[in-house]
C-alpha cells in the first residue's frame, strides 16, 4: 500500500472521474447509483482517501492540481448562475452573495460531495478497530475501580467512611490479582 503521507503525483483526475463526478453532482435523484459509480471509479484508478483531503490538510496526498481537478467537475454540475458567483472573486460579490458563495457553494455543495466521497473512500480503506472485549471478571474489576476512584474524587458528603470504602474496594481488586 501507499504511504498515505507521500504525494503522488497525479495533476488531473482521468477524464472519465471527471466527467462521472460532474455526472454525480447534477443528478440527485438518482444520488446513490451515480455516487456508487463514481466511488467505483475511484476504486479503479486507485484513488487514496486521502487524495480527497485538502492539500492543506496535514493528512492530505491529494496534489494541487487534482484538488482544482476534483472542485471543477464539481462546478459543472452547477447552474451558470451558480457558476458565476463561484467564478467571481468575493470581494466583487455583494454580501449576500459572498456569504451564499461561502456557506452554500463552498461548505455544503462542494465541500459535502468531496466530503461524501472521502468518507466512502475511508470507510473501505481504514480497517475497523475491533471492540475490545473484557471476560466477565474484567468487566467486574473495571466496575470496582470506577466506584472507587469515584468514591475518592467524590466532594459529596456520604453517610459511610469514604477512604474506609475505597480501601475495600482496594482489597477486593488485589484478592482478584489487579493492581491498582
Amino acid at each position: 500500500m501507499t504511504n498515505q503521507t507521500e504525494i503522488r503525483p497525479m495533476l488531473a483526475l482521468p477524464t472519465a472521474l471527471f466527467e462521472a463526478i460532474t455526472k454525480d453532482s447534477k443528478k440527485a435523484d438518482e444520488r446513490a447509483k451515480s455516487k456508487a459509480s463514481v466511488l467505483t471509479l475511484f476504486r479503479k484508478h486507485k484513488y487514496l482517501w486521502t487524495d480527497l483531503k485538502s492539500p492543506k490538510s496535514k493528512e492530505s496526498t491529494c496534489t494541487p492540481e487534482l484538488w482544482d481537478s476534483t472542485k471543477s467537475a464539481i462546478v459543472l454540475s452547477w447552474s451558470d448562475a451558480d457558476q458565476v458567483v463561484w467564478n467571481t472573486p468575493t470581494k466583487e460579490l455583494n454580501d449576500s452573495d459572498t456569504l451564499y458563495k461561502r456557506e452554500t457553494l463552498q461548505q455544503s455543495r462542494m465541500g459535502g460531495r468531496i466530503s461524501d466521497y472521502c468518507k466512502a473512500l475511508k470507510k473501505d480503506q481504514v480497517p475497523k478497530k475491533d471492540p475490545v472485549s473484557h471476560s466477565d471478571i474484567e468487566k467486574i474489576a473495571i466496575a470496582i475501580q470506577t466506584a472507587r476512584d469515584l468514591i475518592q474524587e467524590t466532594e459529596e458528603e456520604m453517610d459511610f467512611d469514604a477512604s474506609e470504602a475505597a480501601e475495600s474496594l482496594r482489597l477486593i481488586l488485589e484478592d482478584m490479582g489487579i493492581d491498582s
